[in-house]
């Protein structure tokens, strides 16, 4: 009898393995960023708490510090993700900025709030060129103004909480739909 060959299975490619297969497809990932002892820093966490409390069944909730490998682990094998981080750009506290990172490339302006030296930007960016980016990558930034340790969630950050929810749960439902559709569900 002759020696067996041993063979190492490889993982396919992500637009092999999960799309256009129904049976891959799960919920859409909504991932909140951010930390809760640094004030408007919380504000991604906030929503994604109040996200999870809605109880949609098409929806996976997590919470994270926004870490870039981290986030890079979180969306290995999603679709379709959405992100909430707050941002330091210069605009208006409040502001809620939306972009389709899955397209366009984040502003570099908005990393400026993170503790991270590899945060959301860089992650999106690394997982583009390695060819990892979920397919959807939705990502909304609430313009912050409090950053520091110990700081409280600024007034205008705490309004705006409720709108990016409602911003999140539309484009969660446009997004599975689509996801759906795409599969032939």
């Amino acid at each position: 009898m002759g020696a067996k060959k041993k063979t190492r299975a490889t993982k396919p490619s992500r637009s092999a393995a999960n799309h256009h297969n129904p049976a891959t497809h799960s919920a859409v990932l909504v991932i909140g960023l951010g930390n809760p002892l640094r004030g408007d820093d919380s504000a991604g966490r906030l929503v994604a708490a109040a996200v999870k409390r809605r109880n949609q069944p098409f929806l996976k909730v997590v919470e994270s510090s926004g870490e870039g490998t981290d986030l890079m682990e979180l969306w290995a094998n999603a679709d379709t993700v959405i992100v909430v981080d707050a941002v330091a750009s210069g605009a208006e506290t409040g502001m809620v900025h939306r972009f389709d990172a899955s397209q366009q490339t984040l502003p570099v302006r908005f990393n400026n709030s993170s503790t991270h030296s590899f945060g959301l930007g860089e992650a999106v960016e690394l997982a583009r060129a390695l060819n990892q980016l979920p397919k959807h990558l939705i990502v909304f930034g609430i313009e912050g103004k409090r950053f520091d340790a110990g700081s409280k969630l600024s007034t205008e950050v705490k309004k705006a909480i409720p709108t990016v929810v409602d911003e999140v749960l539309k484009e969660a439902g446009r997004l599975s739909v689509a996801q759906a559709s795409a599969c032939g569900v």
